[in-house]
């Protein structure tokens, strides 16, 4: 509700089956605060926080351990206007999913997610194999978030993961480091861009990713434009350092600028 505080709770799930929330953010909810709670969700069936529902502006989330479940914070597609979301110095560990998702894909790009600030969390999620989950941060038709100093290492599928007509997107100064092959799709990037518009990546530092460090990827419905690719170091990953498609479409713009590419597969 608004202006809600939960802190220092121990939040355990109890459902082995089916979907389980562990906290629901309601309906206008304005100024709510979940901070230094510790969640211990069951495996692959729970949401530990959910923003679902219209209304919920200026919502922060800071300071918790999220040790288990399907996703740590999971902004969905029913929150059609929420906006201010601070999710800063958690630590996400063993998750199954994605430890934070903002999920607002739909036909309309003025009812989506806006104004999310993303930093400094500790984030892993080693565990399943589902095509769908399995990105440190995953980003669907969002508006304009920071992505900034957070450590994402040990995770199953790609670092981070952009795509769905998403606009005004900053990643700088992480460190992705570890990224596995489950499911091994030749996709299991650190930075997996599908679709931007006016993105900046920039001094990031991007190792052993089991394929690409940095890719922004080319169909004909989707692609990344006015894209800034500059001061990474990318190391040690299996594929290429960085990939960027669609340079030849009149539509999309890249500028990629002092990146520093080491003992990658694809040099």
């Amino acid at each position: 509700n608004s202006g809600s505080l939960l802190e220092g709770l121990t939040v355990e799930g109890t459902a082995s089956t089916g979907s389980q929330v562990s906290v629901n953010f309601s309906q206008n909810a304005v100024g709510a605060k979940v901070r230094k709670c510790r969640f211990l969700g069951v495996g692959e069936v729970c949401i530990n926080i959910h923003i679902h529902a219209t209304g919920i502006k200026n919502a922060s989330i800071e300071g918790n351990s999220f040790e288990s479940g399907l996703y740590g914070v999971l902004t969905n597609y029913a929150a059609t206007d929420v906006e201010f979301v601070r999710i800063v110095n958690n630590e996400f560990q063993n998750l199954w999913s994605d430890p934070v998702e903002i999920n607002h894909p739909n036909d309309n790009p003025n009812t989506v997610g806006k104004y999310f600030l993303i930093q400094g969390n500790r984030i892993s999620a080693p565990h399943g194999d589902n095509l769908m989950g399995g990105f440190g941060i995953g980003i669907a038709q969002a508006h304009y978030v920071a992505i900034v100093g957070n450590i994402i290492r040990g995770v199953r599928q790609q670092g981070i993961h952009i795509e769905d007509d998403s606009r005004y997107i900053t990643i700088s100064n992480n460190i992705i480091d570890t990224i596995g092959s489950s499911p091994d799709n030749g996709l299991n990037n650190g930075i997996h861009v599908l679709e931007c518009d006016d993105l900046i990546i920039s001094d990031n530092l991007v190792r052993a990713a089991a394929d690409t460090g940095i890719k922004c990827e080319y169909d004909p419905t989707e692609q990344a434009r006015n894209v800034k690719i500059v001061n990474n170091i990318v190391e040690d990953c299996g594929a290429a350092g960085i990939q960027y498609y669609g340079a030849n479409k009149p539509e999309a713009d890249a500028l990629i600028s002092g990146n520093s590419c080491f003992s990658n597969g694809e040099e």
